[in-house]
């Protein structure tokens, strides 16, 4: 099967109802998400779970954006691209927003995790600027999307991850299409308003 989306929506189908049992999950406010069309949807990121969770509560498949440095690791290299990720070498590389402009156009559904790395205590932390770009030079929304529970199931120095209970709450599209060229202070500014954001939705699921 050569067609990642087909591959994301065979694999929801046959192990998605398993996955969203075993891990008691919990999703909020998917409706978000749209019907059709492009849009970037930007998470906190705790654990290695994120994207597969996020995937087996989302209406769509998403492509997500993953640290080049996973690739090297023979067992999942291949995974990652049957599932259609682009690997990312650094903040906003050049590479990965050409791949991310052209699966806009084609009307994908992009998934990136603006802190760059797996959180060390599960706390949402400072955000980089690389999805916003993405999303106005495609003329996008962007969806924040909080995940909590996954931190406690499998943090970076756990071996094997725990079944703990997961919830997910997509938050309201963010639009930017009569932004034209923003600066950095306003990239960075508004970077820290979609964290904001994402700390908000992650503290009303903890709550």
């Amino acid at each position: 099967m050569k067609n990642p989306d087909r591959l994301q929506s065979f694999t929801k189908l046959c192990l998605g109802s398993f996955v969203r049992r075993a891990f008691r999950m919990r999703c909020h406010d998917a409706a978000f998400v749209p019907d059709h069309g492009s849009a970037v949807i930007v998470a906190n990121h705790s654990s290695y779970l994120d994207p597969i969770l996020l995937s087996a509560v989302s209406p769509r498949p998403i492509r997500f954006f993953v640290l080049s440095d996973i690739y090297k690791l023979w067992w999942c290299r291949w995974i990652l691209k049957a599932y259609g990720t682009v690997p990312v070498r650094g903040e906003a590389s050049r590479g990965a927003l050409g791949t991310g402009r052209e699966l806009i156009r084609d009307g994908h559904l992009i998934g990136l995790f603006p802190e760059g790395q797996r959180s060390f205590d599960g706390v949402v932390g400072k955000g980089y600027p690389g999805a916003l770009l993405l999303a106005i030079q495609g003329g996008v929304p962007v969806i924040p999307v909080g995940i909590s529970g996954t931190y406690e199931s499998y943090p970076r120095w756990r071996k094997i991850p725990r079944l703990w209970p997961v919830s997910v709450a997509f938050g309201s599209p963010r639009h930017y299409e009569e932004v034209e060229k923003p600066n950095r202070r306003w990239m960075d500014q508004e970077t820290e308003n979609l964290m904001a954001e994402i700390r908000r939705l992650v503290k009303g699921l903890e709550g």
